[in-house]
C-alpha cells in the first residue's frame, strides 16, 4: 500500500463521512438521524484488510463521539455494521472475475447464513434508524451481517 492508496481509502471511508456530517449539520432541524455505514471489518481482524479496517474503525469511533456530542440537539447518531453484501464494490479492485468469485465463496463459507447479504436488507435497517420507530436508539451499532460477528465472539 502506498501513500496515495492510503489517502484514497481514508478519504473515502473516514474523511468523507466526517466532512459530510459537518456540512449537513446546519441543515438539521431540531431533531434528526445520522446513519453511518460501518463494517464488520472494524470489529474483527481480517488478514489483508488493515487499511480498510482502520478506516471503518475510525467511522465507528466517529459515530460514538458524534452521538454524545449531538444528542443534546436531538440528533441521533448510529452505525450499521455491514457484513458481506452482494455489491459491485470489489469489482473496483481490478481483480479478475475468478478472484472475485473466490472471494465471494470464502465470504459465504464464513457466514453463518451461508449467503451474502443484499443491499435492500441493509436499506431496511437504515430506514428503521431514520424513522421515529428508533427514537430511543442512540449511539448504537446495528449489525446487518448475516451473523458474521458471531464468528468473533
Amino acid at each position: 500500500m502506498d501513500e496515495a492508496a492510503f489517502d484514497e481509502m481514508m478519504n473515502a471511508n473516514f474523511k468523507g463521512a466526517y466532512f459530510t456530517v459537518q456540512k449537513a449539520l446546519p441543515f438539521f432541524n431540531e431533531t434528526g438521524s445520522v446513519i453511518f455505514n460501518g463494517s464488520v471489518n472494524a470489529l474483527t481482524g481480517i488478514a489483508n484488510s488493515s487499511l480498510y479496517t482502520a478506516g471503518k474503525g475510525a467511522v465507528h469511533a466517529l459515530a460514538r463521539a458524534l452521538a454524545a456530542e449531538l444528542i443534546s440537539r436531538g440528533i441521533r447518531v448510529n452505525t450499521i455494521t455491514i457484513g458481506p453484501t452482494a455489491t459491485r464494490l470489489l469489482t473496483r479492485s481490478g481483480s479478475s472475475q475468478s478472484i472475485l468469485d473466490a472471494q465471494d465463496v470464502a465470504r459465504v463459507s464464513r457466514s453463518p447464513v451461508k449467503q451474502l447479504g443484499h443491499p435492500e436488507e441493509v436499506a431496511k435497517v437504515a430506514l428503521f434508524l431514520a424513522s421515529d420507530d428508533s427514537s430511543f436508539v442512540v449511539g448504537s451499532e446495528i449489525a446487518a451481517d448475516g451473523g458474521w460477528l458471531l464468528n468473533t465472539m
